[in-house]
């Protein structure tokens, strides 16, 4: 029995106009959002080679913005307490600010360091910064100065640092959660673990930094 019925679209040749409209018509359904990903993604390589790091004590006027980013973090999301969170060991710590050099007003996370035990701790990162590389950025940034023997405090402060001030190996304490972060800077775990915390070293300051 013949087939009555027309040919189907596919087989039919199409003039340039067709093809032209057919090839339009499945771009305009490509997903948005993977566009936008990879402008995200461009973009932030470019942002995170022009981290701001500032450093100074807690006489500094910039500490009450690290403590802001502390309670937001520690307190208010993670669910510590605020008289756990702060403690003497900030009064003899440096601390460091981060920015965007392309919002250098806009501070987005801290860090504290002891350098009589050469120990990084309070690492605090706000959430809408997070999954984006700039925490290992925070960490690789101040490690530079680290190594460049450039922690003069950006302000004037009381605080005395060590004369070796560059270390060897950096200490930290890290919740085991986000142990995994911490391992792929260049740290290990090392001793026991105690109310959810692991106690890390670096391998070598030198490794990290040239990451």
């Amino acid at each position: 029995m013949a087939d009555d019925s027309p040919p189907s679209r596919s087989a039919r040749p199409e003039s340039h106009g067709e093809m032209e409209a057919s090839y339009i018509s499945n771009l305009q359904q490509v997903p948005l959002v993977w566009m936008r990903v990879d402008f995200q993604c461009i973009l932030l390589m470019v942002i995170l080679q022009r981290l701001q790091t500032l450093c100074f004590s807690s006489d500094s006027s910039l500490f009450e913005i690290c403590r802001q980013i502390r309670i937001q973090v520690f307190v208010e999301e993670q669910g510590f307490d605020i008289g756990d969170e702060f403690d003497e060991l900030d009064r003899t710590s440096v601390h460091a600010l981060f920015s965007l050099s392309v919002r250098p007003n806009e501070h987005i996370g801290t860090l504290r360091y002891d350098p009589k035990k050469a120990k990084i701790g309070r690492l605090a990162l706000l959430p809408a910064y997070r999954r984006s590389g700039i925490g290992k950025q925070m960490m690789i940034s101040f490690e530079r100065r680290l190594m460049d023997n450039s922690m003069s405090m950006d302000q004037g402060s009381s605080l005395s640092l060590p004369d070796s001030s560059t270390p060897v190996q950096l200490r930290l304490h890290s919740q085991l959660r986000v142990i995994g972060f911490y391992s792929k800077i260049g740290y290990e775990p090392v001793g026991p673990t105690f109310i959810g915390m692991c106690s890390c070293i670096s391998s070598s300051l030198m490794s990290i930094s040239q990451q």
